[in-house]
């Protein structure tokens, strides 16, 4: 008989010795009993999978560990843990942050007493000297589909895959998963803001995020070719969800260019124009550095 559970935490883990304990004590430490952690070694170099098993003799919660026969990164290690996780609904945590004792009571309770199958919280992002700063805090009651996609374009919806709640159903029904390269999260939680029924956002600062130098989040370079290559390869994922809602809307064309200019104020922030058209000098090897959004538009085929 499978061990199922409401709640399933997964967490990719690559290198992560510095900072894994206090993750998993944070877990160790939840009013909310009733969930099991999924946790995915990528190949890591240092003691991380020693630890893991650690945690897993000693911590009064069910860990899975699942051992990646090759460095496949975070968002392919995410989907390793999607693939046998048993919760009715899915929490992502990143190795090096962690939640406060609450988190998933209050994200249960919401999905639970107010039908929300999206349920999202706000996040503090915590520095090394102790020091917390808010990153999101912010209250948000929508209906999935296309008003929760409209309103991800004033950038105060979590499109971090972390501080949020899923119901697995949405997941599974629609084959959301993470693709490879940078802005996995925001493509997957686009598609999940899509195909949910109910998304609910508090503003609790329940999630932590680490702020540690070396982390992915400091190391983006808007000039750098690699982050640009990678960039420009979630344009070319965004054309096939506009594809599926089309089968749903039969969108008009400015509906359609709506949603990408959506999808790429959400991974820019609304602001990074530059990088935006440097990505695609690079990417779609075009002469002129001043490209319009139309032009993107009409190069990955919206228009």
């Amino acid at each position: 008989m499978v061990d199922t559970k409401e709640i399933s935490i997964i967490i990719p883990c690559y290198n992560a010795s510095p900072y894994l304990r206090r993750c998993l004590d944070s877990i160790e430490k939840q009013t909310f009993k009733n969930f099991e952690v999924v946790a995915i070694d990528d190949l890591s170099t240092d003691n991380t999978l020693e630890i893991l098993k650690e945690y897993q003799k000693k911590a009064s919660f069910k860990l899975v560990i699942i051992s990646n026969e090759k460095n496949i990164g975070t968002g392919l290690s995410r989907n390793n843990g999607l693939d046998i996780a048993t919760g009715k609904y899915i929490t992502f945590v990143d190795n090096d942050d962690y939640i406060d004792e609450n988190y998933l009571q209050y994200l249960y309770n919401i999905a639970i007493n107010q039908n929300v199958d999206f349920a999202a919280c706000g996040v503090d992002m915590a520095y090394d000297n102790g020091i917390l700063s808010t990153y999101s805090s912010n209250h948000f009651d929508l209906k999935g589909g296309m008003e929760a996609i409209h309103y991800a374009e004033n950038f105060m919806l979590n499109l971090a895959t972390w501080a949020t709640l899923i119901e697995k159903k949405i997941i599974d029904d629609h084959n959301i998963r993470f693709t490879t390269g940078t802005f996995e999260d925001v493509y997957f939680n686009f598609r999940a803001l899509f195909y949910c029924n109910h998304y609910m956002s508090i503003p609790n600062k329940l999630y932590f995020f680490y702020q540690r130098n070396s982390s992915l989040s400091h190391q983006f370079d808007r000039k750098n070719y690699s982050y640009i290559e990678g960039f420009c390869k979630i344009l070319d994922t965004i054309k096939p969800f506009i594809d599926e809602i089309n089968d749903l809307y039969n969108l008009e064309e400015i509906e359609k260019r709506k949603i990408i200019e959506e999808y790429l104020n959400n991974i820019y922030l609304g602001h990074d124009i530059y990088g935006i058209q440097q990505a695609s000098y690079y990417y779609f090897s075009k002469d002129n550095l001043n490209l319009k959004l139309d032009e993107i538009c009409m190069i990955v085929g919206i228009a």
